[in-house]
């Protein structure tokens, strides 16, 4: 592998290089080790670049294939389960030894004893060949890079340097547990194919059936990026009765800030608590539980064996190896009971139609349970009447789809709190709390100009970076021609959708004193400014002004950074600016970068996959790079999956959109934007809102310094925390899958 972590910029490893470099060198390396494995007849992987992004970056960026047959592997650290594995063109490639391999070389985030079970079972299905999961020095007293560890001691002679003794830290023992139960096993399947706990299913080695292992997980949320999960919103019963409680209080709260405080609440979830998964294991069964250090535990006298459902992974096993044991115990997890959770996981969907019209309340409800459960069911939305039904019953693992008339009067704000309770009794208790809107593409030809007259009547959008706005705001608030001061202190913005027969419409209204002069024109960027020139200088130092002339070496290429980047992405680093996307093709249609929706063995999406197909940067230019605007092609399923760093090789077709219009202005401490994207750019949504089908659509805001995630999708139900909504993937984002409908003209 070539330099550990050669990121753009700046880099703790100290790359510091230009990417044209990395691939000279890179090449370099991957021809020689090709040319020594004919000629020696051994096998030696080439691989890089230490993320799934950067490998896109520096390898793939011209949408050509020139280097697949150099990646053997990709080396990533610290992706969780935002694992690259499910990448067609790396997972097809049929070049040398096949697939390109997942290896985590460096993901500490297993760094305790009970941590550890959870996440490499968990890195395993999300199609890792080889997980990490722990700093080697918090298993044993070694140094990294194969060298021995040394003391100093103090004898009769002086100070001598020798080899310390060999020491084991607590974490040792877990590590120990999971090579001896997972080791090198494959990964067969998770079991339940809906809803939790998580139960990892390995195969035994040397094609012994009975000699597999079962990792069981309850909250697998807990051990990477919160809300990245499937399932991750489901809380336990100590919380949901704890939603009924900030439930009441809502009702009767006045301050904003309690108000806001309340919302988030119902919003997140803590820790699994008191939460299990209990199966059958009378005095003859021939399978038995190990927990996360290796460590036998018993059945109860009522002969189950009880798997808390928490952070922390335990080892199931049959106790002398033979297939039919196995098996008996895959048929008792099968009919195991889930006790402790919320029984269903909940998603809500947007509204696709005016309430005062009638619309469509679409639920669905995915039970937890290995037994059919049934339920009371309450659903309320806020100013609406609804027609929910009062029982529900469920199949065990089933998801049911529910369709509830819902009708009443328009909010202006188009914000309908939705409350949901389902009580299955002995099974237990959900409550969801979440806010939903109507979610229409206008019909109206706009005149980009910054003054939002023209979208009267459209349905807004709204984002708040805490969870008062969606509450506290007058209904006048959320209206694009009337002015109002927003309380609390947190991010706020409005977004209209709208279309015409020739364009894509779109305006936003963020609360924004700080005017950003504007940024770079990406089309035009003078990328040498980035690198340091032909002669540079430094100082002498102490007290002394002279400067002392550093020249480059004649001949050589000036590939050195002396600044860190700037992307048109607006959020890395931060400049103020907005960024929309949408998705409306497959996950294995969406051009070089295209991806399985599901991997071997796991429920659908198990990873988060690619949910942009177009995204576009609506930037405001700073005069000193010609002033205006610049529109900047993101993502297309024409293009890979890029950040557009300097000097890094050009796509077809990649760069600013033509013939969009654009316009930003600051107004009484607001950032108004408006936007005009050609169909000819993005004729795949065109051609779907043309079928009457739904596209999905999310917008981000940036801030010049940073400041509160502002994203449309965040914690809503139907997504999910995601690197591969938005550029850049390093930042934190919400996918893209919320759905809208184009309103009739």
């Amino acid at each position: 592998m070539l330099w550990n972590e050669p990121w753009e910029g700046s880099s703790i490893s100290g790359w510091q290089a230009d990417m044209p470099r990395y691939r000279d060198i890179y090449r370099m390396m991957a021809e020689a080790v090709h040319e020594a494995e004919a000629q020696f007849g051994v096998q030696v992987l080439v691989g890089g670049c230490d993320s799934s992004s950067n490998t896109w970056d520096k390898l793939f960026p011209d949408g050509s294939d020139e280097f697949l047959k150099f990646l053997d592997f990709c080396s990533i650290h610290y992706q969780g389960l935002h694992s690259p594995a499910h990448f067609k063109m790396w997972r097809e490639r049929t070049l040398r030894e096949g697939r390109v391999l997942i290896l985590d070389t460096e993901s500490w985030v297993a760094n305790t004893d009970d941590r550890f079970a959870g996440v490499v079972a968990a890195n395993r299905a999300a199609g890792y060949d080889r997980a990490m999961a722990v700093y080697a020095g918090y298993v044993v007293n070694v140094l990294s890079h194969r060298r021995v560890h040394q003391q100093d001691v103090w004898t009769e002679q002086g100070r001598v340097r020798q080899v310390a003794p060999l020491r084991a830290y607590p974490m040792a023992a877990s590590v120990a547990a999971n090579q001896h139960f997972v080791g090198e096993r494959r990964f067969r399947e998770v079991l339940f194919d809906r809803g939790l706990p998580w139960v990892f299913v390995f195969d035994g080695l040397d094609d012994r059936p009975g000699d597999g292992t079962v990792v069981v997980l309850g909250d697998l949320d807990a051990l990477f990026q919160p809300g990245c999960a499937l399932w991750a919103s489901t809380a336990d019963q100590h919380e949901a009765r704890a939603r009924l409680t900030r439930l009441e209080d809502l009702r009767t709260a006045t301050d904003p800030a309690r108000q806001g405080k309340l919302i988030d609440g119902l919003r997140t979830r803590g820790p699994y608590r008191d939460a299990t998964l209990v199966l059958s294991a009378p005095a003859d069964a021939s399978y038995g539980m190990f927990d996360f250090t290796g460590n036998p535990v018993a059945p109860t006298p009522e002969g189950t064996i009880v798997v808390p459902l928490d952070h922390r992974g335990f080892y199931l096993r049959a106790k002398d190896g033979r297939q039919e044991s196995f098996e008996a115990l895959l048929q008792a997890l099968h009919e195991a009971r889930t006790v402790g959770l919320e029984p269903v996981h909940v998603v809500a969907r947007d509204l696709l139609h005016r309430v005062e019209d009638g619309a469509t309340l679409r639920l669905e409800l995915t039970s937890h349970h290995n037994q059919a459960i049934e339920g009371r069911l309450h659903v309320a939305v806020e100013g609406l009447k609804v027609e929910a039904p009062e029982q529900v019953r469920l199949a065990p693992r089933e998801t049911v789809r529910l369709e509830i008339p819902v009708r009443g009067p328009a909010r202006p704000d188009n914000t309908y709190p939705l409350t949901l309770r389902f009580d299955a009794g002995a099974a237990g208790l959900a409550v969801h709390y979440e806010p939903l809107h109507v979610n229409l593409i206008s019909p109206r030809s706009v005149t980009v100009d910054g003054n939002l007259d023209d979208w009267r009547d459209a349905l807004p959008q709204t984002i708040s970076g805490q969870g008062a706005a969606t509450r506290t705001l007058t209904e006048e608030a959320w209206l694009p021609f009337v002015e109002f001061e927003p309380e609390g202190d947190g991010g706020f913005a409005t977004a209209w959708l709208g279309y015409d027969d020739e364009y894509f419409y779109f305006a936003a209204r963020v609360l924004d004193d700080r005017p950003d002069p504007g940024t770079l024109r990406f089309a035009k960027m003078d990328e040498d400014m980035f690198f340091y020139p032909q002669v540079s200088y430094r100082r002498t130092g102490g007290d002394s002004d002279e400067l002392i002339p550093m020249r480059w070496p004649e001949g050589v290429r000036r590939f050195s950074y002396r600044r860190n980047p700037i992307l048109p992405a607006g959020n890395a680093p931060h400049f103020s600016n907005i960024q929309i996307a949408f998705n409306v093709l497959a996950p294995d249609r969406q051009g070089p970068s295209s991806s399985l929706a599901t991997l071997p063995g796991c429920p659908d999406r198990f990873v988060p996959v690619v949910c942009t197909d177009h995204e576009y940067a609506l930037n405001h230019v700073a005069p000193e790079y010609g002033g205006g605007f610049e529109v900047w092609r993101l993502s297309h399923p024409t293009l890979p999956r890029k950040h557009f760093y300097p000097r890094q090789p050009k796509a077809p077709g990649e760069g600013a959109v033509e013939n969009a219009r654009m316009v930003t202005v600051y107004r009484d401490g607001w950032r108004i934007t408006e936007a005009a994207i050609p169909w000819t750019e993005m004729p795949a949504v065109r051609q779907a809102i043309e079928a009457g089908k739904t596209v999905r659509f999310s917008y981000r805001v940036n801030h010049r310094g940073g400041g509160p995630l502002l994203e449309l999708a965040d914690r809503r139900s139907v997504s999910r925390s995601s690197p591969f909504a938005f550029l850049v993937d390093w930042t934190a984002h919400w996918a893209n899958e919320l759905e809208f409908a184009a309103e009739a003209p």
